[in-house]
């Protein structure tokens, strides 16, 4: 990446003003560090290892963006995943720039703005309550604890008259997870149940063909056992929908499904993304590598 050529505060002249408004020596980004921080106002992917100073390198480009007005606050968005890391890079986002506003390098405007910093799952989430209506839902609806999650399926499966279950083997906390994982997993993954019991049903059928030789048939023994266990997933898939159904029903939401509903209303209402992009000119999207399917497509969408 190449640095800007037109900005008139560069991540060194920060640094210095930075360290002069704390009364210690400055501590300058490396090279690596400052082709990031200076980057031109364009899509990129930094590649950086663990102990390599992301966090500060994030904060610093925010500072940069800011001294040379190419944003203003309001216009940055930063997603991480845990409520740790968004405490930790929203705390020292709001420190740098007050001490880039003592230092006099912070352009007027309203001091009441900051960047926004959230998790994934919280930015989708106020995505969702906004549009929820788009939906058939209540914004307001209450997020399922775990435990209250676990009693909801644990019903579900109680209740099932399914004949199929009992050929599974399993106990009922057992099944109870086995429901809750595929849903969830479904939910993370922007699956499709419909395309799950297919696919089960496809490997499932792989348990019974025939072999000539009873050897044959004991080596490929783990295969089809193999097979029998995916072959369950129309099962726990017919439960998983049930399980849904039921949230449905009485107006909850699972932290699972945050993420895929925001997801279903950004594709059905494409004037959400070009709000967000007027909104957010710059979005730091951290730990990238981590992101689950439904997350990554979501960010794509809007």
């Amino acid at each position: 990446m190449s640095r800007s050529n037109s900005a008139a505060v560069s991540s060194i002249d920060i640094a210095d003003a930075l360290a002069e408004v704390r009364g210690m020596p400055p501590q300058h980004p490396t090279a690596q560090q400052r082709a990031v921080i200076e980057a031109p106002l364009a899509p990129a992917l930094v590649v950086a290892g663990a102990g390599s100073g992301k966090t500060e390198t994030m904060a610093n480009r925010v500072l940069w963006l800011l001294a040379n007005g190419l944003v203003e606050p309001a216009q940055v968005l930063g997603l991480t995943f845990t409520r740790k890391a968004a405490g930790e890079l929203g705390l020292r986002i709001r420190e740098r720039i007050a001490e880039l506003d003592r230092a006099g390098l912070l352009p007027p405007g309203d001091v009441f703005e900051a960047p926004a910093v959230a998790t994934y799952n919280s930015f989708a989430n106020t995505l969702y309550r906004d549009s929820a209506i788009l939906l058939g839902r209540e914004g307001d609806a209450p997020v399922l604890g775990e435990a209250a999650a676990w009693q909801l399926a644990r019903g579900v499966v109680i209740r099932s008259t399914d004949a199929r279950l009992p050929d599974l083997g399993k106990n009922l906390d057992a099944l109870t997870k086995a429901v809750l994982a595929v849903a969830r997993g479904v939910a993370e993954h922007a699956g499709d149940l419909d395309e799950l019991r297919a696919l089960a049903a496809r490997l499932g059928a792989l348990a019974g063909l025939p072999t000539a030789d009873p050897v044959d048939r004991f080596e490929r023994l783990p295969a089809v056992e193999l097979a029998e266990q995916l072959g369950a997933l129309g099962v726990l898939a017919d439960l998983a929908a049930e399980y849904d159904a039921e949230k449905v029903r009485r107006g909850v939401v699972e932290y699972a499904d945050q993420v895929a509903l925001a997801l279903r209303i950004a594709q059905k209402q494409p004037a959400l993304g070009a709000d967000l992009r007027d909104r957010y000119r710059v979005v730091l999207v951290d730990e990238y590598q981590d992101t689950s399917v439904v997350q990554t497509q979501l960010l794509a969408e809007l």
